[in-house]
């Protein structure tokens, strides 16, 4: 008994899934495979939450994966207050992304943060606040490890100039931990509301 696991020559999306078989051969026996590889349609909508149906049976909400046996298929997406709207699953696009309209008296569109182009274009804010994420806490472990040092020369010579500079070092190593913790909730705030 073989489990033979096929992979997909497209291997550079992860919308091209591998095929899994198990095979009982004999000694002796030769097979030969021919393996179909489905096509997967990665659907999002504007808003999202939108329900996709196929031939009139519900698939389920955006965003969603189709599992498909032929490339070429129509789907519709919906959603109350919106335009229904038909999309053909055709070819070697596989992320389909639908922007669904208003109807008529229905609520205004309004773009998703999460995703929107515009938004998702200006990284700045994200660069930066790594930045400073890492440079805060790296400033407080090098204070950290220089009180470190100083606490054992004190302990070595009994020089209570000594302590005084752990205590100076220790206190700017929380003043930096702090703004490091900080700028990390900063950075999680940003990635977050994207």
């Amino acid at each position: 008994m073989h489990i033979i696991h096929y992979v997909s020559p497209e291997t550079h999306s992860w919308l091209n899934p591998a095929v899994i078989e198990t095979l009982t051969v004999h000694p002796g026996e030769q097979l030969v495979r021919t393996v179909a590889f489905p096509f997967v349609y990665h659907v999002t909508s504007e808003p999202y939450g939108a329900t996709v149906r196929r031939n009139g049976s519900v698939l389920g909400l955006t965003p969603l994966d189709i599992r498909l046996s032929s490339p070429l298929s129509v789907v519709t997406v919906s959603k109350e207050g919106y335009q229904e709207a038909s999309i053909p699953l055709a070819g070697d696009q596989r992320e389909v992304h639908v922007l669904l309209h208003p109807s008529e008296g229905g609520p205004p569109a309004q773009p998703s943060a999460y995703l929107s182009g515009e938004q998702s274009k200006s990284a700045l804010p994200i660069y930066i606040t790594t930045g400073a994420t890492v440079l805060t806490g790296a400033a407080a472990a090098y204070f950290k490890i220089k009180a470190d040092n100083y606490y054992d020369l004190y302990r070595r010579t009994g020089d209570e100039g000594n302590l005084s500079q752990v205590r100076r070092l220790d206190v700017a190593s929380g003043i930096t931990l702090a703004a490091s913790e900080l700028s990390l909730f900063t950075l999680t705030y940003f990635l977050l509301s994207r």
